[in-house]
């Protein structure tokens, strides 16, 4: 059994995915923190520097629709305070054709309140066999997240650097 995890582990990190503990990790891994200690890590707090992070790397930043943030887990912390954690997010967006994707899942791992590297997608690019499986661990995660409104997302592009 342990080979096959291990496997499963390296097939799906040969594969970039950024969610393995999502597919793979006891729940208790991965169970959203309580914000209420530390309201620097609530989803609207993280809000501006995942903005910032989408508009330097999206075609189209400014096609951001149905943006809904999680909160964040696995928190590590450096002398009583936050130093990284992750979280998940999906939105819809327009692709460099223009059209857009549909709503999709992604991961963005923080560092001392900033985004650390770039936001990942999370969502397999088919549905099918365990892409399917994966998808599924992802979107069940994903329920009760906070959803940000289309116009809050357009102020904060205008003003994020």
């Amino acid at each position: 059994m342990t080979l096959r995890i291990t496997a499963f582990k390296r097939v799906l990190q040969a594969g970039g995915v950024l969610a393995i503990g999502l597919v793979s990790a006891p729940a208790a891994a991965h169970d959203p923190i309580d914000t209420s200690a530390y309201p620097e890590l609530a989803p609207e707090a993280m809000l501006p520097a995942i903005i910032a992070s989408l508009k330097h790397s999206l075609k189209d930043p400014h096609s951001i629709q149905d943006l809904t943030i999680c909160r964040p887990y696995k928190l590590n912390l450096k002398n009583g305070k936050p130093h990284t954690w992750a979280t998940m997010l999906s939105f819809n967006s327009k692709n460099a054709m223009g059209g857009y994707e549909g709503v999709t899942m992604y991961a963005a791992a923080f560092k001392d309140g900033a985004v650390s590297g770039d936001i990942s997608k999370a969502q397999m690019n088919t549905n099918e066999g365990l892409d399917r499986l994966i998808n599924k661990a992802i979107a069940k995660d994903m329920r009760g997240c906070v959803a940000i409104a289309d116009a809050e997302v357009q102020r904060l592009l205008q003003a994020a650097p």
